[in-house]
């Protein structure tokens, strides 16, 4: 063989067991989401078949998936099991729900541009991100190892500990994404002792930035007075023009000072007004018609909630790389939009769906249509495409034209 053909050889063995490994990560991924979609609470309802089948049909036809004969492997997508999850947690039957791997998997690393995230999304930076937008007070940042104050300049622990005990009350949080609350440092200079503040301090090795503690509004608090209580939005980047999908209002529960659903709180839908719905729900699903606290959901509005989307589709508008942005908003006491984080990448599906029903609503055949258009990602390959493309714009009529 010749050294071309050695390199070819090399080159092709290569890439087959960079195939085999993304295909056993998949595997795992997919077994653990159906390790959670077991464990997760489960409603009474159940699909019928005729809508089994027709769940079936419509993501065969439209994601080219297939169902092995082999039902019972834990490496399957079972998109019955997820569509009648969430129809039966938001109370109403729909094929569009998406399942969590189809999201995570699929959706989201086709939108989002996940290498770039990784540097991009950093809490230090969100001042020149997003200067047109008020933000936490900063006292410090640590970046690549180096204390800075919130103009970049350095600053020395002494100081910094000053301005945390002039503060009071002080929140310490990873700059970049660990994700369910993981790693906030809460400090308290009426309980806490500055030792134990400093401590903690110089053992962060990360990218961290240390934040005065918000006081929030009066209607945030009446749903959790201990917790900063957020507004989630998902935005979309959808020919040229940013589409709000989906928004929740998340609130701690008990003596929690997180609002975190993955620490025991609680999310609730918001309508279009800023009201909340009726129904709260936690991470596994249970449902709640009031907070265990007191707080009625439908009683409680976010007195500033179309500010809050009006900066959401301001801003988007510059990160055309990232087209699912998912946004957490707090309302500080004198009724300003507060931005506390922009996840340019993995941001929460579940509790969208369970408050507010199919993500993408009219736009699912669409964005499935564009995602899996290209490449099979639950098959070796795509020969239903020119048939498949037939099909939706006939669905779409005159507007097809435009694909």
């Amino acid at each position: 063989m010749t050294d071309a053909g050695l390199i070819s050889e090399r080159l092709r063995k290569k890439s087959l067991e960079k195939k085999a490994a993304e295909q056993h990560k998949r595997e795992e991924m997919l077994r653990e989401y159906n390790r959670r979609l077991r464990e997760n609470e489960k409603s009474p309802f159940f699909l019928s078949e005729v809508q089994k089948k027709e769940v079936r049909e419509y993501w065969e036809s439209h994601t080219n998936f297939r169902k092995s004969q082999n039902t019972e492997s834990d490496t399957q997508l079972n998109v019955e099991g997820w569509v009648e999850y969430y129809s039966g947690l938001y109370g109403m039957y729909d094929r569009r729900f998406l399942p969590d791997p189809v999201y995570y998997l699929d959706i989201d690393s086709y939108y989002n541009h996940r290498a770039a995230a990784k540097y991009i999304d950093n809490k230090c930076f969100y001042s020149r991100l997003f200067p047109q937008i008020r933000q936490p007070e900063i006292i410090a940042e640590k970046v690549n190892g180096f204390w800075l104050d919130k103009d970049f300049r350095g600053i020395q622990m002494e100081e910094i500990l000053r301005k945390c005990r002039e503060a009071g009350k002080i929140i310490v949080k990873p700059a970049v994404d660990f994700g369910g609350g993981a790693g906030i440092f809460i400090w308290d200079a009426k309980k806490d002792a500055t030792g134990r503040l400093e401590k903690y301090l110089l053992r962060t090795v990360i990218d961290t930035v240390i934040m005065v503690f918000l006081e929030q509004h009066r209607e945030m608090k009446k749903l959790h007075p201990s917790s900063v209580n957020t507004v989630r939005t998902i935005s979309f980047y959808y020919k040229n023009e940013i589409r709000i999908l989906s928004s929740v209002v998340r609130m701690g529960t008990g003596d929690s000072e997180v609002d975190n659903i993955s620490a025991g709180g609680i999310s609730a839908g918001i309508k279009e007004d800023g009201r909340l719905k009726n129904v709260g729900f936690n991470k596994s699903g249970k449902r709640f018609l009031t907070h265990p606290d007191g707080a009625v959901f439908g009683e409680c509005r976010v007195p500033c909630y179309e500010q809050i989307c009006s900066h959401i589709r301001e801003a988007h508008k510059f990160f055309p790389y990232f087209r699912l942005i998912s946004w957490d908003f707090a309302v500080d006491c004198e009724g300003n939009p507060v931005l506390i984080e922009a996840n340019l990448r993995n941001g929460e599906l579940d509790f969208h769906q369970i408050n507010n029903g199919p993500l993408f609503r009219e736009l699912t055949d669409e964005v499935l249509w564009e995602v899996y258009r290209k490449s099979c990602k639950f098959g070796s390959e795509l020969p239903n495409l020119p048939l498949l493309t037939q099909q939706v714009r006939q669905e779409r009529g005159k507007d097809a034209e435009k694909y």
